[in-house]
C-alpha cells in the first residue's frame, strides 16, 4: 500500500519530501506576504506571487537540491512547472485575505460590536 504522501528523504535539508515541500511553501508564503500588496486584486497578486514560487524554485531550490537550473531549459518540464507555480499563486491569493491578522482583527471587532448590541 502506498503511502499519501512522498516520505523519501530529499535534499538539501535530507527530510522527507513532504516536510521539504513544507518548509519551501512556508518561505514563499512568509516573503510573499511580507511584500506590498499590488494594485489590480486577485489576479495580479496571483501572477505575482506565481511568477515568484517559479523563479525561487527555478534559480534558488532546484541548484541547492542538486538539479539543473531551470531543468536544464527544457520547455515541457518549464511548462509544467510554470503551470505549478501559477496554481499555487492562485491559492494563495485566494487564501491569503482570509488568514490576514487584519481581516481576523476586523472580523472579531464586527462579531463584538454585534453581541454587544444584542
Amino acid at each position: 500500500m502506498n503511502p499519501a504522501f512522498r516520505l523519501s528523504v530529499v535534499p538539501p535539508f535530507n527530510v522527507p519530501m513532504v516536510a521539504s515541500v513544507t518548509f519551501w511553501g512556508a518561505i514563499f508564503g512568509c516573503i510573499v506576504s511580507i511584500l506590498p500588496k499590488p494594485p489590480g486584486g486577485a489576479a495580479v497578486r496571483a501572477l505575482i506571487a506565481g511568477l515568484f514560487a517559479l523563479l525561487m524554485t527555478w534559480f534558488v531550490v532546484r541548484p541547492i537540491a542538486g538539479h539543473p537550473v531551470a531543468f536544464a531549459w527544457h520547455p515541457r518540464p518549464m511548462a509544467l512547472s510554470a503551470l505549478a507555480s501559477l496554481a499555487w499563486g492562485i491559492g494563495l491569493a485566494l487564501i491569503q485575505p482570509i488568514l490576514s491578522p487584519r481581516c481576523l482583527l476586523q472580523r472579531s471587532r464586527a462579531w463584538a460590536r454585534h453581541h454587544l448590541a444584542t
